[in-house]
């Protein structure tokens, strides 16, 4: 088995220099292409290690296994696209279902294909003068005096 690489890496916001197995600093430097791997090479990556888990874990490695968990992820729900519009239909048109339920699924159907009816937020705001001299703000540089201008030009 190959000695540990030594990184510099953080532990609670202090520096410290962690080991990682030659092969978390491979895939760190960029030298191992995950895109290759397998689902489950990669998902194996960490069991294969011997001993503790590692003080870090390269994130491209995180980052792969992210990518293909959501890519996993959304399969399954495509996949389960028309089963579950076969269920709104023989929930719409089954004869023993409640009317209240064929409602629901009705709404359902039409909210996602047309969208939901906006929902319209009314506000009344009151804004007095002292309100809005709170919220400004004056740049003290600006060498403005506290006496206001009174138009004569002197």
């Amino acid at each position: 088995m190959p000695s540990p690489v030594r990184r510099s890496g953080r532990n609670g916001g202090n520096r410290t220099i962690v080991a990682i197995g030659s092969i978390y600093a491979d895939i760190a430097d960029g030298k191992v292409d995950l895109s290759e791997w397998t689902d489950e090479q990669i998902e194996n990556c960490r069991k294969s290690l011997r001993g503790r888990p590692p003080a870090l874990v390269p994130y491209q490695l995180v980052q792969e296994f992210q990518k293909r968990t959501r890519e996993k992820a959304q399969q399954r729900l495509h996949d389960m696209v028309n089963p579950a519009l076969d269920a709104l239909s023989a929930i719409i048109n089954g004869a023993d279902v409640e009317p209240k339920d064929q409602l629901a699924a009705v709404k359902m159907v039409l909210e996602r294909s047309l969208g939901r009816e906006p929902v319209v937020v009314e506000a009344k705001v009151e804004t007095t003068i002292e309100t809005v001299a709170r919220g400004m703000v004056v740049d003290d540089r600006s060498g403005f005096d506290d006496e206001p201008d009174d138009g004569s030009g002197s």
